[in-house]
């Protein structure tokens, strides 16, 4: 059995087997992250001319205007600055 998680930390439902499935699909591929491709970060940076600190906003245009990324997905999270600080990002 497979369940959901609220922000209130109870089960907010079961998941359906395509739920299960679609979340199968989305895995990393390997305990730790990949490194950035800063070359290919600024070609689309330029590419939909970017606004800087609206992550939510540039990631919505890149999957809406560029075509190699129109099945893309948008994971919020958190970043954590070098001093350790953890800080909402996306």
């Amino acid at each position: 059995m497979s369940f959901v998680i609220g922000a209130d930390g109870n089960a907010a439902k079961e998941m359906t087997a395509e739920e299960i499935e679609w979340c199968r699909r989305w895995l990393p591929a390997g305990p730790w992250p990949s490194l950035k491709d800063r070359a290919k970060s600024h070609r689309t940076s330029a590419a939909i001319r970017a606004a800087m600190k609206q992550c939510w906003f540039n990631v919505r245009k890149v999957v809406l205007k560029l075509l190699e990324y129109g099945e893309a997905s948008y994971v919020e999270g958190w970043a954590v600055l070098r001093g350790g600080m953890p800080i909402e990002h996306g």
